[in-house]
């Protein structure tokens, strides 16, 4: 099974930094159209997908992702309260 291209291989690939591949298939903030260009190419070369639950995320601002390892039993488990509650 092939590895899933993420942005940080796109990144290292170009080498620049995963914020500028970000800005650049986000179409966000300065960045130049000849380095947007380079980086959205070499990311349809690479095979690379936006994940599904990012661009979920980004059509309904509403919804909150929390990751964490394990929240059965301690602190984590009221992190997890806490921010269920504040939300």
């Amino acid at each position: 099974m092939q590895k899933k291209v993420t942005i940080y291989d796109v990144a290292e690939r170009l080498g620049i930094s995963t914020a500028t591949v970000n800005r650049a298939m986000n179409d966000k903030g300065s960045i130049s159209i000849k380095t947007k260009r380079l980086v959205q190419e070499t990311a349809r070369e690479m095979g690379y997908r936006p994940s599904k639950s990012a661009s979920s995320l980004k059509r309904n601002p509403r919804r909150i992702a929390v990751l964490l390892p394990d929240t059965i039993h301690g602190y984590l488990a009221e992190v997890e309260k806490g921010v269920y509650k504040a939300a």
